[in-house]
């Protein structure tokens, strides 16, 4: 009893030693299962966020080519080409080599806006922009 005093434990503060081991045990268990219900809410986190990751490449991927692409010929637009142009003779200069750029201008194409109509207009731009998108090569822009 005095021992018990000393480190100012009471008779009735006893517990035998398998009780504590049995609350122990428990205890163990509710921090295992605590541990991997954790690691596996750990899993669908990083899970989700692969799955928007890949959702946000796509969408951007997609707003690039809103953002360089006209939306009737699918023919990259000016904002493009000047992006590219800046590129493309930067690495004319930087390896010595050339490049071909080639402009087309529809003659009097005003002309048929005004005198067919502006859908008629359009089919004229979208039937060029294929034949030019079937001529040049896959690697040509």
């Amino acid at each position: 009893m005095e021992t018990l005093s000393t480190v100012e434990l009471s008779a009735e503060d006893m517990r035998p030693c398998a009780e504590i081991l049995q609350d122990a045990n428990e205890e163990r268990a509710k921090v295992g299962t605590s541990y991997i219900h954790i690691v596996n809410e750990m899993k669908e986190s990083c899970a989700k966020a692969e799955n928007l990751t890949a959702e946000l490449i796509e969408s951007n991927t997609e707003y690039k080519e809103m953002a360089y692409k006209d939306s009737l010929t699918e023919l990259y637009n000016h904002r493009f080409f000047h992006e590219m142009i800046e590129k493309e003779m930067s690495r004319a200069e930087r390896y010595p080599s050339c490049f071909t750029l080639i402009l087309l201008d529809i003659d009097n194409f005003k002309t048929i806006n005004d005198t067919h109509g502006h859908k008629t207009g359009d089919m004229v731009l979208v039937t060029l922009a294929r034949h030019i998108q079937h001529t040049i090569k896959q690697s040509d822009m």
